[in-house]
């Protein structure tokens, strides 16, 4: 996991949330992650730049989400995130902004 998304879920989740009578603001709440990379979609695999999968890179916010009963809806990628045109920026906005308001 990148050490900057570890240190982000270790300064906001509180493991406190899991005590018995505890309330944990996370629970239920619907989750939709957007990941945008500079890289190319080749680069994240196993033969690639980076040697691991964006799922692989993120699996540590999913397995804290799951244990604090988050409920992740969907999770979208995009690539070359610093290449895309204007038109392709709409298309992302609207696909995740339909996704949203489901």
């Amino acid at each position: 996991m990148p050490p900057l998304l570890r240190l982000w879920i270790d300064e906001v989740f509180d493991r406190d949330w899991l005590k018995e009578g505890e309330y944990n603001p996370l629970e239920g709440k619907e989750v939709y992650i957007l990941v945008t990379t500079g890289g190319k979609e080749r680069s994240f695999s196993k033969t690639g730049t980076y040697e691991y999968t964006i799922d692989e890179l993120i699996s540590g916010l999913i397995v804290s989400l799951k244990v604090f009963k988050a409920d992740i809806k969907h999770i979208k990628i995009v690539y070359e995130a610093n290449k895309l045109t204007k038109k392709e920026i709409i298309l992302h906005k609207k696909e995740f902004t339909a996704l949203l308001n489901q």
